[in-house]
């Protein structure tokens, strides 16, 4: 369970900062002291929720992974790589 915690977390984080950028539209004038960077609707509770959609998919496909093992044989086969270096 603790599993599907801690990877569910850093999916969601990830796939949070990646979609934070979409759909921005900036300010066309803004008051002193105001950014004109910062975007008019940021939507994020419409981010947040398409963030869990995706972290919840990607989480249940790295835990079939990581329980079939093939994570497992890409780490031997990749430290068997570097110590033939």
């Amino acid at each position: 369970m603790l599993a599907y915690i801690v990877v569910f977390t850093c999916t969601w984080w990830v796939v949070f900062f990646m979609v934070l950028p979409f759909n921005i539209q900036t300010q066309k004038s803004s008051e002193i002291g105001h950014d004109k960077g910062a975007p008019t609707k940021p939507y994020l509770g419409i981010k947040m929720l398409v963030t869990s959609v995706i972290a919840v998919i990607l989480t249940k496909l790295i835990i079939n992974l990581i329980n079939a093992g093939y994570l497992a044989m890409l780490a031997d086969k990749y430290i068997n790589f570097l110590s033939s270096l």
